[in-house]
């Protein structure tokens, strides 16, 4: 095919798939040396920096309704998710905490069926 994408979607989804694996691992080095509130502190600024350097539109005025929607996702979410999987891989193996993490989609698909009787597909 003349101009396929294909290759470049597959380079993408190789360098993806490696920064997550690599995650694991930096995640372990850095509660080794660092506490866990420290390191999703970190997390979340730094992800935060990012997103806001991809902006669009940066001149956009705050707005303090933007901070009550947000915050409350960010504290729950984000800040929760972040500092168990801190907290969690410092306790054990990038190992375990990879497989655990790949079998989330299993669990709710588990879920799903057992609670919400979804069908499995």
């Amino acid at each position: 095919m003349p101009g396929s994408k294909r290759p470049l979607a597959l380079l993408v989804i190789s360098l993806v798939t490696l920064v997550w694996a690599g995650n694991f691992a930096a995640g372990k080095k850095a509660t080794a040396e660092i506490h866990p509130f420290i390191v999703t502190a970190l997390r979340i600024i730094l992800g935060a920096g990012f997103f806001w350097a991809l902006m669009p539109n940066r001149r956009e005025a705050f707005r303090p309704a933007m901070l009550k929607a947000c915050l409350p996702l960010a504290l729950t979410g984000i800040a929760t998710n972040l500092f168990c999987f801190a907290a969690g891989i410092q306790r054990t193996v990038p190992t375990h905490s990879a497989i655990i993490h790949a079998l989330i989609p299993v669990g709710v698909l588990i879920i799903g069926f057992v609670f919400l009787r979804e069908r499995f597909s």
